[in-house]
């Protein structure tokens, strides 16, 4: 989401995805890594406010009528995604470490999803109360590491240079039967992941995906009305809605001082100008990128843990209007997805590609590693056929009654009445002869 900014003809910036936080001379990384964090604890307890604006926003300011009970789960809450890591110094299980840490922090398993489990370090991402989640950072009963997840950890790696800076990955412009873009059609994804409290049936997931992007709408709007406000330069109130120029962290960090780094003549950092542009020109601009709105689907991912915004879905409209209000526009896209990596019910943020295939070269991939085109397995005459193979990981349990075959009447266990010291003498000797076969 930062970047190794080239400037590339007028004074147009790219993102390098090679560019790592770390590259940063001197101070300004530490700089702008405390930045982050802190907006992600400010955005953690404007979470707190969260479900009373929208509320309002529906129902009517001050409605005292309105049917909270189907929020109870969501966005009523108010609660907010937080990593934690549990240090020990002895080797202890993820399980162990989860179990110890959910009371402390108020939440309980249904509120949790494993990032990592080391000997001495389990990481999760946990639903939390702000103040819960600030109790735990600052105790001293363990060493815990307790950080808001802001918004670009939740944005999936290279998704800006894969995204904004590919004019493959834009809806194309329809009409004039342009062949070549209609072979171009492919079904343009960004792939949401709720936090894990939220998951559930597809209705409960599509409602929250209504509410989610009819706040992201709102928000473009109030970042477009600040903008026309400040054009001509007049007093601007707090609105009902957050804008996306403030919630979003690159933005948000800057907003305060880009005026006084103007009248300094300093530079405004690259990054920040690119997603001010970004900005600008899509979802806070006048026409709020409405036509892509418009035309884009949403249904609920696989498993129900999100949900996927079809840009072109081949239902509908396949191919974008000539429009800056359309899928067309990279900012519109660019600022979507801004826009939903700062909403406190969003956990991932990332998009699809258009899937090629390469079955001509796996069987070279699978024997060799390379896609070299030899197939030695084959040439040695080891061809599988005729064979039955069966695919297990060491957590089986060799017992479970779906695994275990009848032996002579009587029940036996998945090796068919072998021992297992004598299943794995048998697999080692099967090495030793596809091995020899193949030398």
């Amino acid at each position: 989401m930062f970047g190794n900014c080239q400037k590339q003809g007028d004074g147009d910036e790219m993102f390098n995805t090679n560019w790592k936080l770390e590259s940063v001379v001197g101070e300004y990384a530490d700089l702008a890594w405390e930045r982050t964090i802190f907006h992600g604890w400010n955005m953690a307890e404007s979470a707190l406010n969260f479900s009373d604006d929208w509320i309002d926003s529906n129902f009517g300011v001050g409605h005292q009528d309105a049917d909270r009970s189907g929020l109870s789960e969501s966005v009523a809450e108010q609660a907010y995604p937080f990593v934690v890591c549990s240090l020990t110094k002895k080797a202890t299980s993820g399980y162990d470490n989860l179990r110890e840490l959910l009371p402390l922090i108020g939440a309980v398993s249904s509120q949790v999803a494993f990032l990592s489990n080391k000997p001495n370090q389990s990481c999760f991402v946990v639903s939390a109360f702000v103040d819960s989640a600030l109790n735990l950072a600052l105790s001293r009963l363990k060493d815990f590491i307790v950080l808001p997840m802001t918004d670009t950890m939740k944005m999936d790696s290279g998704i800006i240079v894969d995204v904004c800076r590919n004019d493959d990955w834009i809806v194309p412009v329809g009409g004039g039967g342009d062949e070549g873009k209609q072979e171009n059609t492919w079904e343009r994804k960004i792939r949401v992941g709720l936090r894990p409290d939220l998951w559930g049936d597809k209705p409960r997931v599509l409602e929250h995906a209504d509410r989610i992007m009819s706040y992201v709408k709102d928000m473009g709007k109030e970042g477009s009305r600040r903008r026309r406000r400040l054009f001509f330069q007049e007093e601007d109130k707090e609105g009902l809605f957050p804008s996306v120029t403030g919630s979003f962290s690159v933005t948000a960090a800057l907003m305060a001082e880009e005026g006084q780094r103007r009248k300094l003549g300093e530079d405004i950092p690259l990054h920040h100008r690119f997603w001010s542009r970004t900005l600008r020109e899509g979802i806070e601009s006048d026409e709020g990128c409405m036509s892509m709105f418009e035309a884009l689907s949403i249904d609920a991912r696989f498993g129900n843990v999100g949900f996927d915004i079809t840009l072109n879905p081949h239902d509908g409209k396949n191919l974008a209007g000539d429009s800056e209000a359309s899928a067309n526009n990279p900012s519109c896209i660019c600022s979507l997805i801004a826009a939903l990596s700062t909403h406190p019910m969003i956990l991932e943020v990332s998009a699809n590609a258009p899937i090629e295939l390469h079955d001509l070269q796996a069987q070279h991939l699978i024997q060799t590693g390379t896609p070299t085109p030899r197939a030695p397995f084959t040439e040695a005459g080891l061809t599988g056929k005729g064979e039955t193979v069966s695919v297990s990981d060491a957590g089986l349990s060799i017992n479970h009654c779906y695994f275990k075959n009848d032996r002579n009447g009587s029940p036996g266990d998945i090796f068919g009445g072998v021992s297992p010291s004598q299943f794995q003498s048998f697999v080692k000797l099967l090495r030793e002869h596809i091995w020899l076969a193949l030398s």
